[in-house]
């Protein structure tokens, strides 16, 4: 393999960009989790909700058993070896991209995080709600929108993942309006 081609598993650079992503993501989502909670259950124990912006964004403690968009119909096993499989999966795509596709391994980055911090969540999570009762296991949730009417609570790994897998889109349909150009 000539250094022109090399992968990004070789790559100095390609794992600063990748892992640069995944550690800062990571990290904002393990922080912003553990912030939020702890300020929301100082402030509103009992509500457990609290205005951030009027009228946009609250926040609000919450948690999801289930996976994206409150899909819960799944056994949490399934949904950890799912996650597991996924985090293969992104680190493989990374290891064997090109190693000047730097756009990819951004939305690999953010993938990775994203998938890393909701499955932390899965595995050792431990959340004393307003009401008394302890969740385990669930992926903590406290970003809402509602007051703009996006019905899903959600958190800083929710909001990587879907840019992620925008980027991943976005970046696949400009490579194939160029390889369309190319051919034309």
């Amino acid at each position: 393999m000539t250094s022109t081609n090399m992968s990004a598993g070789k790559s100095f650079r390609a794992w600063l960009v990748f892992g640069g992503v995944l550690v800062i993501g990571l990290t904002a989502d393990l922080w912003s989790k553990a912030a939020a909670f702890s300020w929301l259950k100082a402030v509103a124990p009992v509500t457990g909700h609290r205005s951030v912006i009027p009228g946009v964004m609250d926040f609000t403690l919450s948690t999801n058993p289930g996976m994206a968009f409150g899909f819960d119909k799944l056994p949490p096993w399934v949904i950890v070896a799912a996650s597991v499989v996924a985090v293969v999966v992104v680190s493989l795509f990374f290891v064997t991209s090109p190693r000047k596709a730097r756009g990819m391994h951004l939305a690999l980055g953010l993938l990775l995080a994203g998938a890393l911090g909701n499955l932390y969540d899965r595995l050792f999570s431990r959340v004393a709600m307003g009401d008394g009762t302890v969740r385990i296991h669930q992926v903590r949730d406290f970003i809402d929108l509602r007051p703009i009417y996006y019905p899903w609570i959600f958190n800083v790994a929710d909001a990587l993942l879907v840019v992620g897998v925008g980027l991943l889109l976005l970046g696949s349909f400009l490579q194939w309006r160029r390889e369309r150009a190319a051919a034309k």
